[in-house]
C-alpha cells in the first residue's frame, strides 16, 4: 500500500488516510487558504473498499463546490486516484492468493 504518498495538484490532493478505527483508504481533499496565509483541508470524496475493488463516494455535494474546486481538475484527480487505488487493491489481492 502506498500510504506515504500524497499527490497535490493545485489545491486538490489525493492521499491515503490511516486511522486506528478503520483500514487505510484513499481520499481527495481540497486545500483552502485562510486570510492569515494558513491552510486547512476538507474531504471531497473517498474510496470505500468492497469485494470488487474501490468505489468512489462523494461527501455530499462538495465536489461541486466550484468556488474552491475546479471541476476538470477534480475529475482528472479522481480518475488517476481510481487507477492508483484499484492497482493497489489488485496487488494486495494477488499477494493474498499466492
Amino acid at each position: 500500500m502506498i500510504l506515504d504518498k500524497k499527490y497535490r495538484f493545485d489545491n486538490l490532493e489525493f492521499r491515503w488516510v490511516e486511522s486506528n478505527y478503520h483500514p487505510p483508504y484513499p481520499e481527495i481533499v481540497c486545500w483552502v487558504k485562510k486570510d492569515d496565509g494558513s491552510e486547512y483541508c476538507y474531504t471531497l470524496a473517498l474510496w470505500a473498499e468492497d469485494s470488487e475493488g474501490w468505489d468512489l463516494k462523494f461527501i455530499g455535494d462538495r465536489p461541486f463546490d466550484y468556488d474552491n474546486v475546479d471541476p476538470k481538475l477534480f475529475w482528472e484527480v479522481a480518475r488517476l486516484g481510481n487507477t492508483v487505488a484499484n492497482a493497489d487493491w489488485r496487488m494486495q489481492r494477488f499477494m493474498k492468493e499466492r
